[in-house]
This record gives C-alpha cells, sequence and structure tokens, in this order.
C-alpha cells in the first residue's frame, strides 16, 4: 500500500468484521458516529457563518444593522450546534473504543471500557494505536481532545462566561450602543475560535479512519500468522 492510498473502515476485510460480529457492529457504530459529526459540523460551520456576518455588520457599521434579536438567535443557534458537535465528539471516542476492544480482542466487558483502560492496554501499544487514541484525551492539545474537554464543562460547569444557566447567550441591553458591541466582539471571538476548533477536527478524522482500519487489520494478521 502506497502513501497515496489507505483503507478505510468501511473497506475492512469480512473476515474481520463478520456480519454479526462484535467488530463488525462496532465498526458500523463509528462509521455512523463519524458521518454525524461531519453532518453536525456542516450545521457548526453555517451556522457560525450567519452569526459571524449579523455581529461583523453591527461592529463595522457597514452593509446593514442587524436587528438585535436575529444577531442573538443566531449566536444561539450557533451554540447549539457547536455544543450537539461537542456530544457527538464525546460519543465518537465511545464508540471508537468499544471498536478497538473487539477488533483488537481485547475483550473487556462493555461497561469497562474507557480510555485510559484501553490506553493503557499492552494490547493497544502493540498496535501501533498509542498516538491515535491520545487524541481523544480532553487533557490534550488536539482538538478532539479541547471538544471533548468542552464537553465535560457543557456537562460539569459553564465554559463561556456571557451565558445563562442553560448555555444560552446572555442577552445585553441593546440600548447601550457601548455594551451592545462589546458583547458582539466576545461572542464574534468565541464563534471564530470554536468554528475553527471544529474545522480542525474535521481535517483529523480521514487520519483516524485509517488508523483505525489500517492498524486493527495489521495486528489482526500479525496474530493470524502466529498461530
Amino acid at each position: 500500500m502506497s502513501e497515496q492510498e489507505h483503507l478505510h473502515l468501511y473497506e475492512l476485510p469480512g473476515w474481520l468484521v463478520r456480519k454479526g460480529s462484535s467488530t463488525q457492529i462496532c465498526c458500523d457504530e463509528v462509521l455512523g458516529s463519524m458521518y454525524s459529526l461531519r453532518s453536525t459540523g456542516y450545521r457548526v460551520q453555517t451556522s457560525a457563518s450567519a452569526a459571524e456576518f449579523l455581529i461583523n455588520s453591527i461592529i463595522s457599521g457597514k452593509h446593514f444593522t442587524p436587528d438585535p434579536s436575529h444577531t442573538y438567535a443566531a449566536v444561539e443557534d450557533f451554540v447549539y450546534h457547536y455544543e450537539n458537535y461537542c456530544l457527538r465528539a464525546f460519543v465518537f471516542r465511545e464508540k471508537t473504543l468499544l471498536y478497538l476492544n473487539a477488533g483488537l480482542l481485547i475483550n473487556f466487558p462493555t461497561s469497562d471500557v474507557k480510555l485510559m483502560v484501553i490506553l493503557n492496554n499492552d494490547i493497544t501499544k502493540k498496535a501501533g494505536l498509542l498516538s491515535t487514541l491520545k487524541k481523544f484525551d480532553s487533557r490534550s492539545s488536539d482538538p478532539l481532545g479541547k471538544l471533548i474537554k468542552d464537553r465535560n464543562s457543557l456537562t460539569h460547569r459553564l465554559y463561556y462566561e456571557s451565558t445563562d444557566r442553560y448555555f444560552r447567550p446572555s442577552v445585553p441591553d441593546d440600548d447601550n450602543e457601548d455594551e451592545f458591541k462589546k458583547w458582539c466582539k466576545e461572542w464574534f471571538k468565541n464563534i471564530k475560535e470554536k468554528s475553527e476548533l471544529v474545522d480542525q477536527a474535521e481535517n483529523h478524522m480521514d487520519l483516524i479512519n485509517h488508523a483505525l482500519a489500517e492498524k486493527v487489520l495489521a495486528y489482526r494478521e500479525k496474530l493470524k500468522k502466529s498461530k
């Protein structure tokens, strides 16, 4: 296989993903999770573009002056889709762990399959998947790790300062022009930062797909030859 050619999860041989097997079921779950992430990522970017356009129009005073209520709604829409993406990134991680547990024949009970358990397993190391799995660690600087960190914050505490307890953007006094523009600038920065993070994560998806397919297959082929 050349550097330009990579194996994808949907191309794994039948003996590895035998119909009805745990590996096949978990592999399909990972693929479904990746599809939902890409679909949600598209909504993140389109909502980000809409919110950024409205906010930029207010800050610059060019084009037209949007109604503040429309701007609030656009920011709320972005936050909704971004939070959805964070939650789905966490699901993607959990599905990936279950796939590796089955595909690498680690075979822990489902309830015991956690990131650090699979990450610290000798089989995962032998398969060369440590660097791939570390991308999902909320302590890492990888985009997926940062998204999962935001997911954890979403579950346990506020991660934006200017939100209410339901994570909706807090609404400033739009009659106070200075306060309103300050709010707009803060959210423009937030939206740009978070949408870029999603874009970076999207760029990593193919690399993860290749690693999950190629390294699991290589490990299982090596096992077959050793018997």
